[in-house]
Parts: structure tokens; C-alpha cells; sequence
């Protein structure tokens, strides 16, 4: 999915609710990192509550992203070349949900 998409969906979500990257093998992870590293804008899981633990705090990272980058980034997790892309974004029991897919080399 692309940055603007993503940003797109997470206005309309209430800015208290937490949210977390959901992987089919490990559950649903907080966030830790946002960055950007051209071409691509990065989540990555924490192994405890993340950096980014509500809506309102992983709205305001991406956006300060966004307004740097001259494109509409893929946003995406893993690394620049074994990357797992972002598939959707759902609310469910009171979280925001960024699913993401299988890494391409699995």
C-alpha cells in the first residue's frame, strides 16, 4: 500500500486507539521504528510496546515522513530486500491493525 492510503484510513480511525503490526505467524506486534529509506517507508515490530503505540503517535511519524518525501512511498516492513507489504488496515477489538503479507523470500 501506498503512504497516502495508509494515512488515508488512520485519519478516520479514533487517534486513541492502539495499533499494531498483525503477522499471520507471530500475531499482531507494536510498532517501534518508522522510517523512511528511499524508495520505500519502513514499520518495524518491537518485542514490547512500541514507540508508536496509538493511532495519533504512528499518524504524526508518517506524516512528517510524508511531508519529506517527494513521492507516495510503498510503506512496508522487514528490510529492503526480504520486505513484507502492507495488505491492510481494519479496526478491530478496540486496536488498529496494519496486516501485513508473507515476506516475499519465504
Amino acid at each position: 500500500m501506498k503512504t497516502s492510503q495508509i494515512l488515508e484510513l488512520l485519519r478516520k480511525a479514533s487517534p486513541t486507539l492502539q495499533v499494531k503490526i498483525q503477522y499471520k505467524k507471530y500475531g499482531a506486534l507494536p510498532i517501534g521504528k518508522v522510517y523512511h529509506e528511499p524508495p520505500r517507508t519502513f514499520l518495524q515490530e518491537a518485542k514490547e510496546e512500541g514507540v508508536y503505540s496509538n493511532v495519533k503517535g504512528l499518524l504524526e511519524r508518517l506524516e512528517s515522513i510524508d511531508a519529506t518525501v517527494p513521492f507516495d512511498a510503498d510503506l512496508i516492513s522487514g528490510d529492503d530486500w526480504n520486505f513484507q507489504e502492507v495488505q491492510s488496515v481494519l479496526e478491530s477489538e478496540g486496536k488498529v491493525l496494519i496486516q501485513i503479507s508473507d515476506p516475499v523470500f519465504d
